[in-house]
C-alpha cells in the first residue's frame, strides 16, 4: 500500500521560511546547491537561459537534484509571484 507524503503539511511547522516578490532570484545556475525547498504559497519558475522548464506551486519541491546529487545547480530558480518557501537542507531532507 502507497503513503502519499503531503510535504508541505510535513514542513508547515517550520518557523525558517522565506519570503520573495515576484521577479526575484531565490538560486541561480551553477551555484552550489546546499538546500530544496518546498513551495508555500505562490510560484516559482525554474530558468535554463531564457527558457521556463517548470513552473512549481504550494506543496511542490524544488532544488532537490543538487542536494542529492551534491552538485551545482542545473538550472535558476525566480518567483513567478510573490511567494513563500521552505528552505530544507541536507539533515532535514534525509
Amino acid at each position: 500500500m502507497e503513503t502519499e507524503v503531503d510535504l508541505l503539511q510535513f514542513f508547515e511547522a517550520t518557523d525558517s521560511a522565506e519570503t520573495y516578490t515576484a521577479g526575484a532570484t531565490i538560486f541561480q545556475v551553477g551555484e552550489e546547491g546546499r538546500m530544496m525547498y518546498v513551495v508555500r504559497s505562490g510560484e516559482v519558475d525554474l530558468v535554463l537561459e531564457e527558457t521556463v522548464l517548470a513552473t512549481v506551486g504550494e506543496g511542490e519541491i524544488f532544488g532537490e537534484l543538487a542536494l542529492i546529487d551534491q552538485d551545482e545547480r542545473s538550472a535558476t530558480a525566480k518567483a513567478r509571484t510573490d511567494c513563500e518557501v521552505i528552505p530544507i537542507d541536507e539533515s532535514k531532507f534525509l
